[in-house]
């Protein structure tokens, strides 16, 4: 239905087919490029037949928006339902979603688990840190060990601190605490 050329092994082909879709076709190994003179905070769009947006393009800043008009970082998804599903096939998935208290929930598809392990083995593969940036939990993978406010655990499982270091509990009455002092 309209053709652009810029000879005739160099075209791409523009049609509307019987479902009103519209379809692009570029000739041989063509690729559609879609390219600003100028870059802009929302190059490019899609929007459902509301008009809300569902994609935005910042060639400005660099980043995508899906479900916002204003991506806060490279790839900004905004939704209350499931924002990000990681399948090996329709019924092998894990899902992604942060909630209203900022706390990202992870679920994987019936039996599956959460594994993490490194492509090569470090001191500090796995962390979890405060809100200062100290580091509260560490996997050293390298010697196999934990180190529970400490980075550099010195035994399987390495509990620094000057509070009260293990508790074995039957319930919150009945409990064994294990207290290291610096006397040793």
């Amino acid at each position: 239905q309209l053709r652009l050329s810029f000879d005739n092994n160099s075209f791409t082909a523009f049609t509307v087919d019987t479902d009103s879709n519209m379809v692009i076709k570029t000739a041989e190994s063509g690729n559609i490029i879609l390219q600003p003179t100028t870059d802009t905070l929302n190059f490019h769009q899609v929007k459902n037949v509301n008009g809300s947006t569902v994609l935005n393009v910042d060639t400005m800043n660099d980043r995508i928006g899906i479900n916002t008009i204003t991506p806060d970082a490279t790839l900004n998804i905004e939704d209350v339902r499931e924002q990000l599903r990681l399948s090996y096939d329709n019924d092998s998935f894990t899902s992604f979603t942060v909630d209203t208290d900022s706390n990202m929930v992870v679920k994987t598809f019936e039996s599956g688990n959460i594994i993490l392990q490194p492509t090569t083995d470090t001191l500090t593969f796995h962390q979890v840190k405060d809100v200062n940036g100290t580091t509260v939990f560490n996997v050293d993978t390298i010697n196999d060990r934990v180190g529970i406010n400490t980075v550099t655990p010195d035994a399987t499982l390495n509990i620094e601190d000057t509070r009260e270091q293990l508790r074995l509990a039957f319930d919150n009455d009945s409990f064994t605490s294990f207290i290291v002092d610096n006397n040793s």
